[in-house]
């Protein structure tokens, strides 16, 4: 079952290669969506793959990249109508995106 996920994703994981971890995992799955830096030093992801995939991808976020160190995840089921194609990195954000 396809579904999509929000993340935000605390601790040591900006400057790190985090973002082009996250990239290399939901490829290796294969997710959809996105991934940025926040201003308050959180990396912000939206996925969207089929359940078991996300859920094998939500553990990788939990190990992080080899400089990182994640602290916190706090996950949320979203429904949003927004057509991903592949995953990206996107420019960083002020604020968390939104469900709308």
């Amino acid at each position: 079952m396809l579904q999509q996920k929000h993340y935000l994703i605390s601790g040591k994981v900006q400057g790190v290669g985090f973002r082009i971890f996250v990239k290399s995992c939901a490829q290796k799955f294969p997710l959809l969506g996105w991934t940025r830096n926040l201003l308050d030093g959180r990396v912000e992801i939206l996925a969207q793959g089929n359940e078991s995939d996300l859920y094998q991808f939500q553990n990788q976020l939990l190990k992080g990249s080899p400089n990182s160190l994640v602290s916190f995840i706090e996950v949320k089921l979203v429904q949003t109508k927004i057509k991903m194609l592949g995953f990206t990195i996107l420019e960083d954000g002020g604020t968390p995106w939104e469900e709308k």
